[in-house]
């Protein structure tokens, strides 16, 4: 398994891919939301996670897609990012 350099800040991530088109990473544990656990506010991470949506409009023909988040009951974070020729 590769190792992402995220490990390095507390995340646990595997990669996922399906070529040619398709790009993943799971996170299997999220230091911000483990903090926010000990911290019993859980919730107050959300606000985090949804920022990612925004940040990632960005990036031209990139489609960007979560299926899952830790911080809302998940096992794991599902982030994909697929080349989109369609999209501006």
């Amino acid at each position: 398994m590769k190792r992402a350099s995220s490990e390095k800040l507390g995340y646990r991530s595997r990669f996922v891919s399906e070529p040619p088109d398709m790009y993943g990473v799971d996170i299997l544990s999220c230091p911000y939301h483990e903090l926010a656990k000990e911290l019993g506010e859980e919730k107050a991470v959300l606000c985090i996670c949804h920022m990612d949506k925004e940040y990632s409009k960005g990036f031209r023909h990139i489609r960007y897609e979560r299926y899952s988040a830790v911080s809302e009951g998940a096992e794991v974070c599902e982030y994909r990012l697929r080349f989109d020729p369609e999209m501006p």
